[in-house]
């Protein structure tokens, strides 16, 4: 139904949506400006937990034709009480996805999913923490907007997230390898991953 009414929303401005099977997602998509991207543009979480903060927030998503896939997100929460307590999300997974009809489902390597939240007005400050989250995306749609490829993906819930642009129809420059990249035996704030 959201498919519909994008390809509608796109179709009203004069835009034709593209054909929709699984190779029109591959590449590099990011919102916004493309500040947040996947890959080492975004940190190196897996090896050294750390991250690249972009200067404005964001989502970043890569597809290989082969069905492994990246994400990178940057967010800010802010905190009504005290303004300066704004607190930074930046999260980062990869793994493998399958295309069924209008869903997009991922499922990323359990070990390798990063979060890192960073709060001045915390306790502690800053948290890393394992990350490993499956995403259904209950629509998708690929079309031309303002001159460029346009991914619209919807929620679980059916709502629309902000759209995506292609900036790359190479995801591997965007990338970091297809495969789980954390040893079981690494630890992250002193626990061990088993």
């Amino acid at each position: 139904m959201h498919v519909q009414l994008a390809a509608l929303g796109l179709l009203a401005f004069g835009q034709a949506v593209l054909a929709q099977d699984a190779s029109t997602l591959v590449g590099t998509w990011s919102s916004g400006f493309g500040s947040v991207l996947t890959g080492s543009a975004f940190g190196n979480p897996t090896i050294d937990n750390t991250f690249i903060y972009p200067k404005v927030s964001g989502r970043s998503l890569s597809f290989t034709s082969d069905g492994f896939y990246e994400e990178a997100q940057f967010s800010w929460n802010s905190n009504a009480t005290d303004h300066h307590c704004i607190e930074a999300v930046v999260l980062w997974q990869h793994g493998t996805y399958v295309v069924s009809g209008q869903e997009i489902n991922t499922t990323p390597f359990s070990a390798d999913g990063r979060i890192q939240v960073q709060n001045a007005c915390a306790a502690q400050t800053s948290v890393i923490s394992y990350y490993d989250q499956k995403n259904l995306f209950k629509s998708w749609s690929i079309g031309p907007w303002r001159s460029k490829t346009m991914l619209q993906l919807g929620r679980y819930d059916g709502a629309l997230l902000p759209r995506m642009y292609l900036v790359s129809t190479d995801p591997s420059q965007y990338m970091f390898p297809t495969q789980a990249l954390t040893n079981s035996s690494n630890t992250l704030n002193g626990n061990s991953r088993q």
